[in-house]
């Protein structure tokens, strides 16, 4: 439990009146050894023997309990205490949610998304929709339905915006898994195409603040996503498909050497090809995206801001070192090292609570980055020399082909001279 009053204590919890704390000690049955309280503005430390009376005096004040390594157990006097029985939770008290009532005997997003919307309308004062009922919705996609994932997108974006819906954790992993599903095909064999169309959408409605994602996705579900991103990319590469896209629209060429890759130039990439060279520049930008959200940017906004979005804030953490790994490998192998060293690890390495807070990038991903330059440097080199060997021969061919002619030409003019003196003979 955490204290509201974050600048007197760490962790406690805070009772506004007398019914809630007596309610909590008979609940929970703390081991206290120090009971605090907070009244008129300022702290008053009391020990246990007096609690009973600091109990009854203060009605207003706000209880706060705290319990360290060393533990006293409370007794207070059996007078005050109406019942030993624990409260009712929470559960047990609050009525059916929406879906309950609804009671359907085939649950769709669709149809889910369809009852909310009429539970949270105006008409019906704008009711507050219950977590497990969009747990629900997401947890109904079918798979292979691309229009269940849609809806879950619009059931992001609507109920955050019409009904101050916020996006918890639990919310954000059902969604994400719900659109995942509903977009890979259920066939037998998937290919890499249509692996990381639906990739591609999920991240980008990670990407997209309206669907709140970006407020409580964790980490975990975001490498998860990766990892489809990278299966998708080497089916593609079993197939035969060419993915090596540099990230400025070039293609490699055969001689090692990148066409399209002048400003001006164009080149007309396939469609597994594009669709590569997307899902590379999303998996950067989720990455960027966490490095944002764990650099804390509420401190740069103004009040008003800064309370909208700590209030929408669940999950602040900052991408793990699985996640640069899966970016990196995505990026090597699509735009090359130096794709995956200035769109994944500079910005790591850049933001203020790395060096404070971490280590470090991992150095088994730094040596990847680092063997990936050296091999693509070889191939540079093996490359150039193909090339200077095939244009040396070309060369070569070329004044062969000069000295024939010249041979081809010396030999027909000695055969017109002896034509003409032959004729020159009978003159004579």
């Amino acid at each position: 439990f955490f204290s509201r009053q974050r600048h007197h204590h760490d962790n406690g919890v805070c009772l506004k009146n007398i019914g809630d704390c007596l309610s909590f000690i008979i609940h929970y049955q703390f081991s206290l050894s120090v009971v605090i309280l907070y009244h008129d503005r300022q702290i008053h430390h009391c020990d246990l023997e007096t609690m009973n009376n600091l109990i009854r005096g203060f009605q207003k004040s706000r209880l706060i309990a705290h319990r360290p390594n060393t533990q006293i157990s409370l007794n207070l006097p059996t007078r005050t205490l109406s019942t030993t029985s624990a409260p009712p939770s929470l559960q047990e008290t609050r009525g059916p949610s929406a879906l309950e009532k609804a009671n359907l005997p085939l649950l769709t997003p669709g149809h889910a998304i369809g009852i909310l919307q009429s539970h949270g309308s105006a008409a019906n004062n704008k009711n507050l929709l219950r977590r497990s009922d969009f747990v629900a919705l997401c947890q109904s996609s079918r798979p292979g339905k691309t229009k269940d994932a849609k809806v879950i997108a619009t059931a992001l974006r609507e109920f955050k915006r019409c009904n101050n819906f916020i996006l918890h954790e639990e919310g954000a992993r059902a969604a994400v898994e719900g659109m995942m599903r509903s977009m890979i095909p259920n066939y037998k064999v998937v290919f890499g195409k249509l692996r990381l169309e639906g990739c591609a959408f999920v991240l980008e409605r990670i990407l997209e603040r309206e669907t709140g994602l970006y407020f409580s996705v964790g980490v975990d579900v975001v490498d998860g996503v990766l990892e489809e991103v990278k299966k998708g990319i080497n089916e593609l590469v079993e197939r035969g498909v060419d993915v090596r896209v540099f990230g400025n629209g070039s293609v490699e060429t055969g001689d090692g050497e990148e066409a399209g890759g002048k400003e001006g130039d164009e080149v007309d990439l396939s469609d597994e090809q594009q669709l590569v060279k997307k899902s590379m520049e999303l998996a950067q930008g989720v990455t960027k995206l966490l490095i944002e959200r764990r650099s804390l940017p509420e401190n740069n906004m103004k009040k008003r801001a800064r309370r909208a979005y700590k209030k929408l804030i669940q999950v602040n953490d900052g991408p793990a070192m699985s996640t640069l790994a899966l970016a990196s490998e995505i990026s090597i192998m699509v735009g090359g090292p130096d794709q995956a060293r200035e769109n994944v690890i500079s910005p790591f390495e850049g933001a203020w609570w790395t060096k404070k807070w971490t280590s470090g990038v991992d150095q088994a991903i730094i040596d990847a980055i680092a063997e990936a330059e050296k091999k693509q440097e070889e191939e540079r080199v093996a490359a150039a020399a193909a090339a200077a060997e095939a244009q040396a021969a070309a060369e070569e061919e070329a004044i062969q082909d000069v000295n024939t002619d010249a041979n081809a030409g010396e030999t027909e003019e000695s055969t017109d001279n002896r034509e003409e003196s032959s004729h020159d003979e009978p003159k004579k």
